[in-house]
């Protein structure tokens, strides 16, 4: 049996990305980089044109020309150019490179077609993540849908018997009991909480991970009762999810009139991220816990709630793969993490 081939890889170069940030163990994503990203994200969006640089001082131009029902976003860098057409559903939003994706010196995976997107196009859109590689933060596009969202009406209908049937499908599960144990037991060993902030808990539509999506907002309301009853602070809950639509929001905020929703085109989340911050992001995705937690520096956020992907190889070569419910957090100074140990499925 021949053995199986690997792409050659060329070495990460963190030595580069560190050398910009004063050395390793200091923040690369701070609150001033966050800062210079937006600014230059609103002179896009308000007069058409923008200028980012990267680690080392190479700066993209942009420049957003708006149509009839769709834009134009071109892109140059030393002569290279790259031209994309934004359409209706078409969002640009800012987003963020890990410690990792910045010290890679493998080219840009090419991106693949949709076919529900006639207009994309994959090689212009490999340039433009070509040019921003080495940004810390940088101007990315959420591509939509041709397809037409279900209007509000007709979505709160359908939906509303199926929250129901989820809801009851939540409060009685073993991963909430879990859950629940596993705060109750750690909350006074974490630092005051007064925000609870959620990346990326999904949408609230028919589908085979819209479910989860829904018993996952369910599970952070369950974070910020708790971690207020037991603490004694008045909590607030925070969630940010580029995909929401309004009905998505009406019938979260008919759950939890409470509930904040953070501006996701401009990273809003980041800047709630303090010490006093539970942050929840369940794909946990580097991608959004590095800068997250390197802005809410020296200290840290109060606790993070994660799913730890554990997959181990079985003897006929494919992988199985469990989800740990880990939490973690910070007080005095000391770090703690607790496990279920147990896998969970939602």
């Amino acid at each position: 049996m021949a053995s199986p081939e690997f792409p050659y890889r060329q070495p990460f170069d963190f030595a580069r990305v560190y050398a910009t940030s004063g050395g390793a163990g200091r923040p690369i994503h701070t609150p001033q980089r966050l800062i210079e990203v937006r600014q230059q994200y609103s002179s896009l969006r308000l007069n058409g044109s923008a200028h980012l640089p990267d680690l080392y001082g190479i700066k993209t131009s942009f420049t957003l020309v708006s149509y009839v029902r769709r834009a134009i976003l071109t892109l140059e860098q030393n002569g290279t150019t790259a031209e994309l057409e934004l359409r209706s559903g078409d969002l640009l939003q800012i987003n963020a490179h890990t410690g990792m994706d910045l010290a890679c010196q493998d080219p840009v995976a090419m991106p693949e077609g949709r076919a529900d997107l006639p207009h994309f196009r994959p090689l212009q859109f490999r340039a433009m993540k070509e040019m921003q590689r080495s940004c810390p933060f940088f101007l990315d596009i959420h591509w939509g849908s041709a397809v037409q969202t279900i209007p509000l009406d007709n979505a709160q209908k359908f939906m509303r018997p199926l929250l129901k049937s989820w809801t009851n499908k939540w409060e009685g599960s073993a991963v909430r009991v879990d859950l629940l144990q596993t705060l109750r037991q750690n909350a006074h060993s974490m630092k005051p909480v007064t925000r609870v902030i959620c990346f990326d808990l999904g949408p609230l539509f028919p589908g085979p991970t819209y479910e989860r999506g829904f018993i996952q907002h369910l599970a952070a309301m369950d974070v910020a009762r708790t971690l207020a009853q037991i603490q004694g602070n008045i909590v607030t809950l925070f969630v940010q999810d580029v995909r929401y639509t309004p009905a998505c929001k009406t019938l979260l905020t008919d759950l939890e009139p409470l509930i904040s929703f953070a501006n996701s085109t401009v990273a809003q989340g980041f800047d709630l991220v303090n010490k006093h911050s539970f942050i929840i992001h369940l794909n946990s995705k580097a991608v959004i816990l590095e800068p997250a937690i390197q802005i809410a520096r020296p200290a840290g956020p109060a606790g993070i709630w994660f799913f730890l992907e554990l997959r181990t190889l079985k003897r006929s070569g494919m992988e199985s793969g469990k989800r740990d419910l880990c939490l973690c957090g910070t007080s005095e100074g000391q770090r703690w993490r607790a496990s279920t140990g147990k896998s969970v499925q939602w």
